[in-house]
Order: C-alpha cells, then sequence, then structure tokens
C-alpha cells in the first residue's frame, strides 16, 4: 500500500490540530466579545456614536483614566531611568504615553450581550538619553526614540467600561 512520500502525511496530520486550534480560538473570541459573526469580519453597518453621546464622554473619562494608570503603571518611567551600561557611554531610556496622541471611539456593535464597544488609540514612546555616566544620563535631555501604536478595545458591560 503506497501512501506517497514519506512524511507528507505526517506533516498533514501535525498541521491538522494547528487549524483546528486558529479555528476554535477565533471562535472563542467571538463569542466571548459578544459580537454577531457578521459583526467581527466587517466594520460595514456598525454606527459610531458622536462626541455629544453619553456614552462617548463617559468612554472619553475612562480613556483618560486609562492613559494615566498605564504612564504611573511603567516600570521605567520619568521618575524611575532604566539605565544601560554601553561602551564608552550609558543610556537612560523610559516609557511613556503622550494623552494628546490619543483619539478614541465608540461604537454599536447590534449585540444585545455588548452594546457598545470603545477603541482607544494612542502612541507609546520609548525616551533615551545618552552619558558619559550614570548620572548625565539619567538626567537628560530625552529625546523620543521609538513609537508603538496601540491599540485597545473596551466593553460596555452592565453600565461601565470594561
Amino acid at each position: 500500500m503506497d501512501h506517497g512520500p514519506p512524511g507528507i502525511g505526517a506533516q498533514c496530520v501535525r498541521e491538522l490540530p494547528m487549524k483546528r486550534g486558529i479555528t476554535v480560538l477565533i471562535l472563542v473570541l467571538v463569542l466571548f466579545l459578544g459580537i454577531p459573526c457578521s459583526y467581527a469580519g466587517s466594520q460595514e453597518g456598525t454606527t459610531v456614536l458622536g462626541k455629544d453621546h453619553t456614552l462617548y464622554v463617559q468612554f472619553q473619562d475612562f480613556a483618560a483614566s486609562r492613559i494615566l494608570t498605564l504612564n504611573r503603571n511603567f516600570l521605567h518611567r520619568p521618575d524611575n531611568v532604566s539605565i544601560t551600561v554601553g561602551n564608552p557611554h550609558f543610556t537612560g531610556r523610559y516609557f511613556s504615553i503622550d494623552p494628546s496622541t490619543t483619539t478614541i471611539e465608540v461604537k454599536l456593535t447590534g449585540s444585545r450581550l455588548t452594546p457598545y464597544i470603545g477603541v482607544l488609540t494612542y502612541i507609546e514612546s520609548i525616551y533615551e538619553c545618552r552619558g558619559p555616566s550614570r548620572i548625565s544620563a539619567s538626567k537628560g535631555p530625552f529625546y523620543p526614540v521609538s513609537h508603538r501604536k496601540v491599540t485597545e478595545i473596551f466593553r460596555y458591560n452592565h453600565n461601565r467600561w470594561q
């Protein structure tokens, strides 16, 4: 009985659980968020709430609080600079989110379980200073060396943003 070239059957058998696992993960995420499948694959037909809507204002406050919490919880921030030893200089580094880089959107999902979602987008930056000593590297001036756009999605559930 010929099963084809050696290894091909085994490879197909190994790939099947991986594909099944990814499919199950996507299904669980869609069900967990309470977003209907027709919504999950398409942004068409979603309603974006205006800036005067009560939930938009609540999400705006939630987002501002979230940015403050993130900035406070970074391990390395302006008041706790990380110093790395290089040759011939030292590098001071910290992370920060400028609140002016945040944008928000509140959308109606069409789901009874999660009727609204809030999308928070911001830029996380890494700042560095190089100097001949630890003290000079920790004092600054610091310059942005890297930026990363971050998008977080929150749901409105039980009369609060989560």
